[in-house]
């Protein structure tokens, strides 16, 4: 998968049938995509953790409770991915620490 990610095609599908990994396969891409262009520009000379890229990930609304227990049981942590939401309302999520990673629901919060 990180081999397609760095072709021409830039990116590939990961399909397959449910409970087989694919949240926990993606996470895991984005962390070591986002090691590797950490490390490429410390070797070119930028200051180290103030390079970073965001990636999209766009799922149905009926995933974003998967991806978010996905990053929090394997990718949470300090040096870890970063996550933020933006869906939904901060009104129906009451776990704070979930509200936390809350951008927002309206297009202007994404600037």
């Amino acid at each position: 998968m990180l081999g397609m990610e760095t072709s021409v095609l830039g990116g590939g599908i990961n399909a397959c049938d449910c409970g087989t990994g694919k949240t926990v396969t993606c996470l895991g891409l984005i962390e070591i995509s986002a090691r590797h262009q950490q490390e490429d520009f410390q070797s070119a000379g930028c200051p180290p953790n103030r390079v970073f890229r965001p990636t999209l990930v766009a799922c149905p609304s009926q995933l974003i409770d998967v991806w978010y227990d996905d990053w929090n049981k394997f990718f949470n942590g300090p040096d870890r991915l970063v996550l933020k939401q933006f869906y939904g309302s901060e009104i129906t999520i009451t776990n704070p620490r979930r509200k936390s990673t809350m951008l927002g629901t309206r297009l202007q919060d994404l600037i």
